[in-house]
This record gives structure tokens, sequence and C-alpha cells, in this order.
């Protein structure tokens, strides 16, 4: 059974003050693999920041909580004056971490992308560890 919801992504951690707070708009496409697992989509809209192309999540509920990876297919970098870098090979994977609210049954948590080295556009990028907070509810049809 496949789900939809839409949410919002923003970065809490160490990074420019221009995108500090930033709310970044998602759309999610989840499929159930079994009962705890699944699989699905996630389109960042480019318009309020987000990368490029259609990602790929891989996750699961554990009870009121739910975990996944969010792999999307293009380089993303954001410079010290908040300008972005997208670029080629894919950006490396992004760990996602939720709370379901039993009454409204919206989600909330946070997400990290891990220390990395990577070569993009001819260039080698040291890039730091980065946090932030996300929400998202389900489309009810």
């Amino acid at each position: 059974m496949q789900k939809t919801y839409s949410g919002t992504y923003w970065y809490t951690g160490a990074v420019p003050k221009d995108l500090k707070n930033v709310r970044t708009n998602f759309q999610l496409e989840l499929e159930a693999t079994n009962d705890l697992k699944f699989t699905g989509t996630v389109e960042d809209d480019v318009t309020t920041g987000g990368t490029p192309g259609i990602g790929n999540i891989e996750g699961e509920w554990k009870k009121n909580t739910i975990v996944f990876v969010k792999q999307m297919p293009v380089f993303t970098h954001f410079n010290s004056d908040g300008s972005m870098v997208t670029g080629r090979p894919p950006h490396q994977p992004i760990y996602y971490k939720g709370n379901v609210d039993t009454v409204t049954g919206n989600i909330r948590g946070t997400w990290k992308v891990k220390f990395s080295v990577s070569f993009s556009k001819g260039r080698l990028w040291i890039l730091p560890s980065v946090k932030g907070e996300w929400e998202m509810r389900q489309h009810t049809e």
C-alpha cells in the first residue's frame, strides 16, 4: 500500500546563517515491503532550496518511530556564502529519525549527514557533518 506525505526540513547545525532554519519542502511516496519495512521516493522542492532529482528512501517503522535513509541522485553542497553547488557523484546518504504524534499522525524528527569526502566538478570536497530537523504529514484522500 502506497502512502504520500508532504513535509519540510531545515538545517539546525553549523551552516551559513542564510541557511539556518530555512525550510525546504518535500514530497514522499512510501510503499510497504512488509509490516515494518518500506521503500519509496522523495522529491525536494528546488524552489525552496531542495536538491534536484528524485531520490530513494529505504527504512522501517519501530512502534511510533520511523527511521530511513534518503539517497539523492545529485551531489549538493552549500558554500559559506549560502550558494549551492550541485553535480555528480550522488549525494551522500541522509539519515532520518522521527516520532509519530499518536493524536495527529504527524511525524517530526531529526536528520543528519555524516562527514565525508567527495570529488565533483574537478574538485575535492571535504564535507563536514550537518544536521537538522524535519516534519511531515500523510495525505488523506
